[in-house]
C-alpha cells in the first residue's frame, strides 16, 4: 500500500488504503495497535 487514511469510529479505527495502481481497500480495526501493526508499511499517511 502506498497511502492510508485513518479515522476513529464507534467500533475502533476505520482505514482506507490506496496503492500506486489506484486499487483501494477498506479496513476496520478494533485498536490503534492492530491498525499500526497491519498498515505500518504505508509510505504516506493522509490526515
Amino acid at each position: 500500500m502506498d497511502f492510508i487514511g485513518v479515522d476513529g469510529c464507534k467500533k475502533g479505527w476505520f482505514a482506507v488504503t490506496l496503492d500506486s495502481e489506484g486499487s483501494w481497500q477498506i479496513y476496520l480495526y478494533k485498536t490503534i495497535e492492530n491498525l499500526w501493526n497491519t498498515s505500518n508499511l504505508a509510505r504516506n499517511a493522509i490526515r
